[in-house]
Parts: structure tokens; C-alpha cells; sequence
């Protein structure tokens, strides 16, 4: 985690490791400018849009945004395993909690829905 990044500050929130596949790892920056947390790593790892959090939903309940964010990354390592593409579906359900995973440009933003 040594390369330093142009633009706005990012600090290191936290990293998540596959537990199937530890050399799958992805990091969760906190760009406090912008006011949201993204994701480093699922493009390079799956091709895939990385995804934003609003800091005010991550900060909330950390512990669950980080089983959600392992559940993903879990889900993206099974389909590869399999040689199937990942697509992400703009609503699903985990652990009984409904979240929405929309389509902004380049990312997809993670909300908790009610």
C-alpha cells in the first residue's frame, strides 16, 4: 500500500481478504472530500465496476458493510472459479437486509434500503 495517489486525500479504511482464496483481496479507501469510501481492486481482480459507499451509510455500521463488501467479493471468486462472468444485480438481499447496488458512470453505489 505504498503507491500514493493524486486528487483528493484517501486513507486506508479497511481491506478485505477472500476466505477461499486469500490472494483475492480488495481495499476500501475513504476519499474525505467527496464524502464517500470506494473500493480498490475489483476491476483489476474481476473486470468488474468498484464500488462507492456514502461515508455517513459506511460509518454507520462498518461491521456490516464490510460482510456485505466479503459476501461480493466471495460471490465475484465463485463465479470465476467457474468460469462464469460476473454481473452485478442492481438489488439483493443478504443476511435478510435488502441493499441496492446501482450504476453511477464508472461505479456502482452500495445502499442499505429500508
Amino acid at each position: 500500500m505504498g503507491e500514493t495517489t493524486s486528487g483528493p486525500e484517501q486513507n486506508v479504511l479497511m481491506q478485505i481478504q477472500n476466505s477461499k482464496n486469500p490472494q483475492q483481496a480488495i481495499t476500501v479507501v475513504v476519499n474525505q472530500e467527496e464524502g464517500y469510501a470506494e473500493t480498490q481492486g475489483l476491476r483489476m481482480l474481476f473486470g468488474v465496476e468498484e464500488i462507492r459507499i456514502d461515508l455517513q451509510e459506511i460509518l454507520s455500521s462498518l461491521q456490516e458493510t464490510a460482510m456485505v463488501l466479503s459476501f461480493l467479493l466471495e460471490t465475484m471468486s465463485a463465479g470465476q472459479d467457474m468460469g462464469l462472468p460476473y454481473a452485478y444485480q442492481d438489488v439483493f438481499d443478504y443476511e435478510g437486509t435488502t441493499y441496492s447496488l446501482k450504476k453511477d458512470n464508472d461505479h456502482r453505489v452500495l445502499k442499505r434500503l429500508q
